[in-house]
């Protein structure tokens, strides 16, 4: 599990953990995953492996694959991403490109490296964390573009891989429903409830409302509106 100190991933550590699985959890050396992963052991009984590693480097997945050689993986949660702000002509390009690896990179590579041998047994599961962004066009910052790479990938495995065993989901959420504790307990359960049933879930009723605030005020050209609107329809079905 990627990005797990904090928000959204140390949500999905803490009830993974209390479901009673072991865990690896992977973050920054500096937002302190070993402190984290004692804490989940201690109050769940099972055992926890952090492993401090920046994913934004390309060589990380050789420590990753180092610190699970001994282990099976059998649900793989991509939760990790960063955007720079500003107009992407003028921002710095090797931030541009740090951004590309952390967010796009990282997860695909990811997706292989435990996805393979999920194939091979048969089982497993990937989740890929996203904002609802992801589904808007957004012509604000072409860093929001990566998370449309993530959903499209998901999609795409889901398709690829459910007929050996695996399931993948792409997971939207809005900022504000996230940074509430009491709503991301909630989101977080559902979406856990909801892998295996659908290869992509917004499971907010403000997450739904803002993805279709977004595809209707923020997509490029006005025929994308309307079928943005049109796809209201099927995002409706998402609201509990």
């Amino acid at each position: 599990m990627t990005g797990a100190s904090t928000g959204v991933g140390a949500e999905f550590a803490r009830q993974l953990a209390a479901r009673g699985l072991n865990l690896v959890i992977v973050a920054a050396a500096d937002e302190r995953p070993d402190a984290f992963a004692a804490e989940l052991g201690q109050t769940n009984g099972v055992e926890v492996r952090p492993v401090a590693v920046d994913l934004s480097q390309l060589d990380f997945v050789v420590a990753l694959r180092q610190a699970t050689q001994d282990i099976e993986i059998g649900l793989l949660v991509n939760n990790t991403g960063a955007w720079v702000q500003g107009p992407f002509p003028e921002n710095d390009l090797k931030s541009e490109l740090s951004v590309v690896q952390l967010n796009m990179q990282a997860p695909a590579i990811l997706a292989r490296e435990y996805g393979k041998p999920m194939a091979e047994r048969g089982r497993g599961g990937i989740v890929f964390v996203n904002s609802t962004a992801a589904a808007e066009g957004l012509s604000l910052s072409a860093g929001v573009s990566t998370n449309s790479f993530n959903l499209a990938l998901a999609e795409a495995l889901w398709h690829e891989l459910a007929p050996r065993g695996i399931d993948v989901m792409a997971l939207s959420f809005e900022a504000g429903e996230a940074s509430d504790p009491r709503q991301l307990t909630a989101l977080v359960g559902r979406a856990l409830a909801r892998l295996g049933e659908t290869n992509s879930t917004i499971p907010g009723r403000m997450s739904t409302l803002m993805n279709m605030m977004g595809r209707w005020m923020f997509s490029q050209d006005p025929n994308q509106r309307v079928r943005n609107a049109l796809y209201g329809k099927v995002a409706r079905a998402n609201l509990n």
